[in-house]
């Protein structure tokens, strides 16, 4: 049995959705995607496009990523984050 998880930026229930083949975890509030590792290197096979991975494949990664205030959903560590354009990357280390 799976764990419950809450989003990070609202407490609110993280409900689990399949994407590509691959379970992925949004928020039922602010529609946030929480994805792990795994899933994001299958994703990336799965559809083709491997600079999805590389700043997780990549050791020196987390230098490129700052010490954010949000914990991760599944083991409350402190996550590192990234603005991409519009979009922030939330990752667990």
């Amino acid at each position: 049995m799976e764990s419950y998880m809450y989003c990070p930026r609202d407490d609110f229930g993280l409900t689990t959705k399949v994407l590509s083949g691959t379970d992925v975890h949004q928020c039922t509030r602010c529609h946030g995607i929480w994805i792990s590792k795994e899933s994001i290197l299958a994703l990336a096979e799965a559809t083709h496009t491997p600079f999805l991975a590389q700043h997780i494949m990549n050791e020196n990664a987390l230098e490129h990523f700052e010490v954010g205030k949000l914990r991760c959903p599944s083991d409350a560590t402190q996550m590192r984050f990234r603005s991409m354009g519009e979009v922030e990357i939330d990752f667990c280390p």
